[in-house]
């Protein structure tokens, strides 16, 4: 049994700490207030970390870890001779580096960032001792209510520490940290890695360190060292620079200034995303909706946010050929042409009417054909896809193929989407046309499910659902000077991807695109 003596809580310098954390929410409030509040900034990641800060110090002190810590020794006397704590020590040692400094920069893309001295250790130093401080919170509470007597006790306390970090680690950097406050790093493909090979383990065995020997301050030093090694391989930018322009891993950037972007799907927030971006730089925003009111104020939003009051609303019905086809005419006549469509006309639609988004599906592929008859510019055309469709039944297409119309998953219709949407960009490539097409995923990890959450699982897919990934992934593509190789391609993550990896066959295809009327 370790001799652990637990701390009494510290009143006054957790209300200081809390006070502190709340000042900066203020300043975060004021500096947002005609601002973007979805655009990653460093300085306002600084001062959204600095209040993360500040409160997991008050809880350090009203939990009464900060006084733990500082009434016991770092190690107690007799663990310098036990060889178990020696063993276990470098055990915890080992999977932290292991975990953090190892795998966790193999699934780190950096995107030209570099360390800034002392910015990005100092971030480090704090960061890595502001969340062992939770860690240490959370032990303290465990153990003031359990108590680690006998075994029965011990675990207790672990469930209880593995059960409230697992859980406020995954929702705090799903919801928020990653975010708004870390810049983006993660290589997709590698997320369920980390969890499995760096956070799981950390959480497991210093949390089993700290039961069995009671040294609460090891336990708060693996939680900096851990995170430390993941604000360098980030690494962190520093308050005092702009986000760097220049990304070795995404393709050149061309002047979007004065381009017409046109968008459809004005629902999704994802769209929403993209406009607030494309406006920011300059282009002429084109927002297509049959709800003009909604659509007036997302416009009258993001001029507030971007300075920018070039942006329009087109009230269209898309669900039909015809409605499409006259859209197709009305941007041309008023703008003299269209330059970019990020067309996302069936993926605002969460009413799960198979019928209606098939009538989507078919009249989205009229707008782009239509747009590429009478448009008389160079037309980029982004079509937004689903990420959900590796797993998708060949059957079910073949059904699609047949002219079903029930009994379909929306990855189904995903599936077709691209497909049609490749077919297209083939076509229009014969054709001798000035318009590529590119089918780009939501920028999530592919292939997860064929079938949409219900209950429990689709509300944690709402909140883990990061909107300002595809995002990206979009407006990298707008920006792209070298469309060329991704022409009739599949993006996800920003980066083209292998046709296969739709798992069609030609001969489908083939039937899709009949069925779809090409």
């Amino acid at each position: 049994m370790n001799a652990l003596v637990l701390g009494s809580p510290q009143v006054v310098p957790a209300v200081v700490s809390a006070v502190v954390g709340a000042g900066f929410v203020g300043a975060i409030r004021r500096y947002t207030k005609d601002r973007n509040p979805r655009r990653y900034e460093p300085k306002l990641a600084w001062m959204r970390a600095c209040a993360y800060f500040a409160f997991a110090w008050a809880l350090g002190f009203i939990s009464g870890a900060v006084s733990t810590i500082a009434q016991n020794p770092i190690v107690f006397p007799g663990q310098i001779h036990n060889i178990a704590w020696w063993i276990f020590t470098l055990i915890a040692v080992a999977v932290v580096v292991v975990g953090y400094w190892i795998i966790w920069p193999i699934g780190t893309r950096a995107h030209g960032r570099k360390i800034v001295i002392p910015e990005t250790p100092i971030f480090g130093i704090l960061w890595g001792l502001s969340e062992g401080m939770i860690f240490a919170s959370v032990f303290v509470t465990a153990d003031r209510i359990f108590g680690v007597a006998d075994l029965g006790h011990r675990l207790a306390v672990f469930a209880t520490c593995y059960l409230a970090l697992s859980l406020f680690i995954g929702l705090w950097h799903a919801i928020y940290w990653d975010i708004y406050i870390a810049p983006e790093h993660n290589v997709l493909e590698w997320n369920i890695r980390k969890v499995i090979l760096a956070h799981n383990p950390n959480v497991t065995i210093t949390t089993a360190y700290v039961i069995v020997f009671g040294n609460v301050s090891f336990y708060v030093l693996l939680q900096a060292i851990a995170l430390f090694g993941a604000t360098l391989a980030m690494p962190f930018p520093s308050f005092r620079h702009e986000n760097p322009e220049v990304d070795p891993d995404n393709p050149p950037r061309r002047d979007v200034s004065g381009l017409v972007c046109v968008l459809t799907g004005v629902g999704s927030s994802t769209i929403t995303n993209v406009a607030t971006d494309l406006a920011e730089v300059g282009a002429k925003v084109v927002l297509v909706t049959n709800d003009v009111g909604s659509a007036q104020e997302i416009a009258q939003t993001i001029a507030r946010w971007t300075l920018n009051t070039g942006i329009d609303v087109v009230e269209a019905d898309l669900t039909t050929a015809s409605g499409a086809q006259s859209l197709a005419e009305r941007l041309v006549n008023a703008y003299g042409g269209v330059d970019v469509l990020v067309d996302d006309w069936a993926g605002a639609d969460k009413s799960g009417d198979v019928r209606a988004l098939i009538a989507r599906h078919k009249a989205g592929l009229a707008l782009q054909e239509h747009l590429v008859e009478v448009n008389p510019r160079e037309l980029r055309i982004i079509v937004v896809g689903a990420e959900d469709h590796r797993g998708v039944e060949r059957r079910e297409l073949v059904a699609v193929a047949q002219g079903a119309e029930v009994g379909l998953t929306l990855p189904t219709l995903s599936a077709v989407r691209i497909a049609c949407a490749l077919g297209l960009s083939r076509q229009l490539g014969t054709q001798g046309s000035h318009a590529t097409v590119q089918v780009v995923a939501s920028g999530n990890q592919v292939g997860n499910s064929t079938a949409e959450p219900s209950g429990a699982a689709a509300f944690f897919s709402t909140i883990f659902q990061s909107n300002l990934d595809p995002a990206l992934s979009y407006v990298q593509l707008v920006r792209s000077t070298t469309p060329a190789p991704a022409t009739g391609g599949y993006w996800t993550n920003c980066q083209p991807q292998d046709v296969a990896e739709v798992v069609l066959d030609e001969q489908l295809q083939r039937e899709l695109m009949l069925w779809s009327g090409q």
